[in-house]
C-alpha cells in the first residue's frame, strides 16, 4: 500500500460501496402478495396426469426413483431385476414422458 494513512478511508469507502450495491439489489426485488403455488400445483397435477397414463410398471419405477428417492440398486432389489435393467427402463420411461409432455404442450 502506498499510503497507509488512507487505509481507514479506503476500507470505509469499500464498505459504503458494498452497502450501496446491496441497497440497489434490494430495490430491484419487487415484493408481491401473489403466491406462485397454484402454478406449481397445476404443473404437478399435469405431470401426475401424464404419469398416470404410463403402464403400471413404469409408474412404479418413476415413483420409486423420483418420489421415494430410491437409488437404482435399491429399485433393482425391490423389483428383483438387474440394476442395468432399471437404468434402461428409467431411460426409456423418461424419454416417453418427455414425448408426452411435448405433445401436451403442443396442444395448449
Amino acid at each position: 500500500m502506498k499510503q497507509p494513512d488512507y487505509l481507514k478511508t479506503w476500507l470505509i469507502r469499500i464498505l459504503i460501496n458494498i452497502c450501496l450495491d446491496m441497497k440497489l439489489k434490494q430495490s430491484r426485488v419487487q415484493l408481491t402478495n401473489e403466491i406462485e403455488q397454484p402454478a406449481q400445483m397445476t404443473l404437478t397435477n399435469d405431470l401426475a396426469d401424464i404419469i398416470m397414463k404410463l403402464p403400471l410398471a413404469e409408474q412404479q419405477l418413476i415413483h420409486l426413483k423420483y418420489f421415494e428417492q430410491y437409488k437404482n440398486s435399491e429399485i433393482a432389489d425391490v423389483q428383483k431385476i438387474p440394476e442395468g435393467t432399471v437404468k434402461s427402463r428409467l431411460h426409456k420411461t423418461l424419454r416417453k414422458l418427455r414425448g408426452m409432455v411435448g405433445e401436451r404442450s403442443e396442444w395448449e
